[in-house]
C-alpha cells in the first residue's frame, strides 16, 4: 500500500470511519480528477459541492489531499500545503504511481510538526471547519509518529 493510501486512509479510520467502506472509489475519483473531489472542479454536484455525495463522502477527499500534501513535505518536494499545489501534486503523483519516491524511513519532530501545521492550514481551506483541520492534524501527527 502507498504511504498516501496508508495515511489518507489512517486519518479517515480515525475521523469518520463510516467511510471506510467506501475509500477505494472516492480515492478512484480522487486519482482521475482530484479537483473535481475537491470540490474545483466545473461540474456541480462535487464531495465539497452540492448533491448527495456531500453528506456522504466529505473526509475522504480531503485525507487524500493531506497525504499528498504530506508525502510532498517529507520527500523534501514541498508541493505546498495549498489546495492548487496539492491537486498539481496528485495528478502528477498518480500519473506515475509506481515510481513515485517514498518518504524517509525517518521522520523528525520537525517534520511532523510542520506536517501537522500544514495539515490544520488545507483542511480549513478546503473545508473552512476549524475543528475539523485541528483534529486532522493531530491525527497526522500521530500517524506519523507511528511511523518515525
Amino acid at each position: 500500500m502507498a504511504f498516501t493510501d496508508e495515511l489518507a486512509r489512517g486519518l479517515v479510520a480515525e475521523i469518520s470511519p463510516a467511510e471506510l467502506p467506501v475509500f477505494e472509489l472516492v480515492r478512484a475519483g480522487f486519482e482521475e480528477d482530484p479537483a473535481r473531489m475537491l470540490g474545483r472542479g466545473d461540474r456541480p454536484g462535487s464531495v465539497l459541492g452540492s448533491g448527495f455525495e456531500t453528506v456522504l463522502l466529505v473526509v475522504t477527499p480531503v485525507a487524500l489531499a493531506v497525504a499528498v500534501a504530506v508525502q510532498q513535505q517529507l520527500i523534501d518536494r514541498a508541493a505546498g500545503f495549498t489546495v492548487d499545489a496539492v491537486i498539481r501534486a496528485a495528478k502528477k503523483g498518480w500519473r506515475s504511481r509506481r515510481g513515485s519516491p517514498q518518504p524517509s524511513p525517518e521522520i523528525t519532530d520537525s517534520m511532523r510538526d510542520e506536517a501537522a501545521a500544514g495539515t490544520r492550514q488545507l483542511v480549513e481551506e478546503i473545508t473552512g471547519d476549524a475543528d475539523l483541520a485541528v483534529r486532522c492534524a493531530e491525527v497526522i501527527r500521530i500517524l506519523l509518529a507511528e511511523k518515525g
